[in-house]
């Protein structure tokens, strides 16, 4: 590109036409197919981002090359930026909506384990109230669950996934609510880990398509059609696995090598067949 000028783009939900991009790349140049040089040439006041439900990548206000090498010469590039607000899954909603269960459940754990435990769960238990009561200061709401996500204590309550008692719990409520909106879809056979990964990886729309297409399709169907291509040059499954039957059979394949790991069955022997 030589002598141009490419000025006040916007990709993503900064268009202002749509929230549903889950990855914003590139807001004035996106460049996959090889070696770009730019000389001579402005390029200002471009924008990429995403944002909750679907946001999961923004990058490159300016220019997103993977690839190629990238060469710049007696350009200016100035003023552009790439932002990112995303809330997948959203653990604020998780705890409004289901946080009396989730109370409930550690509950009961706590009066089956001995004093010492007890009272750090009960400790752990106080906590957990009062993030719930933060997450119902809002309307129950997937925009207001977001901006309250987005804000110092909505990332100390997303923190919660790495708590050993309360993790599994909001991990395995996302898995359950993937579930019922496949129900409510109409799809009523069991999902595979695989399928509910799908549904986890590229949100539940797009997940029960993957689920749904006919065998025929899968063979045909590029994997990247439900990826934008920051997250499908991440993601090394996707990246190698080209059409969607692959994309599953790559995903099973790392599911069950890793069963086999330790950790995981041990987890396995707590539920007996």
């Amino acid at each position: 590109m030589a002598n141009s000028t490419i000025s006040n783009n916007r990709v993503g939900s900064a268009s202002g036409l749509s929230t549903l991009a889950s990855d914003a790349d590139g807001g004035a140049i996106m460049n996959q197919l090889g070696p770009l040089t730019i000389s001579g040439s402005v390029i200002h006041g471009n924008r990429a981002s995403a944002t909750g439900q679907n946001g999961r990548f923004a990058e490159g206000g300016a220019i997103m090359a993977f690839g190629g090498t990238l060469k710049v010469s007696n350009s200016s590039v100035t003023e552009n930026s790439a932002a990112l607000a995303a809330s997948l899954p959203n653990s604020v909603e998780l705890l409004a909506e289901k946080g009396d269960q989730f109370i409930k459940t550690l509950s009961a754990k706590a009066a089956q384990v001995p004093d010492e435990t007890k009272a750090t769960l009960q400790r752990k238990l106080a906590v957990l109230k009062r993030m719930i009561s933060f997450c119902r200061t809002v309307p129950d709401s997937w925009s207001e669950h977001d901006k309250l996500a987005n804000t110092a204590k909505g990332l100390a309550v997303h923190a919660l996934n790495l708590d050993v008692d309360v993790g599994p719990l909001l991990q395995m409520q996302k898995l359950l609510d993937s579930v019922v909106f496949a129900r409510a879809q109409g799809y009523g056979t069991v999902l595979s880990a695989a399928e509910l990964e799908m549904m986890n990886l590229t949100g539940d729309g797009n997940g029960l398509d993957i689920v749904r297409m006919p065998s025929v399709l899968r063979e045909r169907v590029p994997t990247s059609n439900f990826f934008q291509p920051g997250g499908y040059a991440r993601n090394p499954i996707a990246g190698r696995s080209g059409v969607v039957s692959k994309l599953l059979a790559g995903t099973n394949a790392v599911m069950d090598q890793e069963s086999k790991l330790p950790g995981a069955k041990e987890l396995a022997s707590l539920f007996p067949k």
